[in-house]
């Protein structure tokens, strides 16, 4: 039987922003988190639509808080009547 390994990672901790490791999401973390196929990711960056992200050289790049931001915004008020 395989025998797995834990290791821990050490974070630089900064109190007003988090950890290092938690500030940014690749485009497949962001699939995973919200549950939808890179796919999709990729066609909220080309054509909005999905959350603020950078470029950083040539890798995409997405904030904690802007996902969070976005995520927010994409509660509905459901019509009443």
């Amino acid at each position: 039987m395989p025998e797995f390994m834990v290791m821990a990672v050490s974070r630089t901790e900064d109190p007003e922003e988090g950890s290092v490791a938690e500030k940014h999401l690749t485009p497949g973390d962001l699939a995973l988190r919200v549950g939808v196929p890179i796919g999709t990711v990729y066609q909220w960056n080309s054509r909005g639509g999905g959350p603020r992200f950078m470029k950083i050289g040539k890798y995409v790049r997405y904030k904690m808080a802007d996902v969070a931001a976005w995520e927010e915004s994409q509660y509905v008020d459901q019509a009443t009547g």
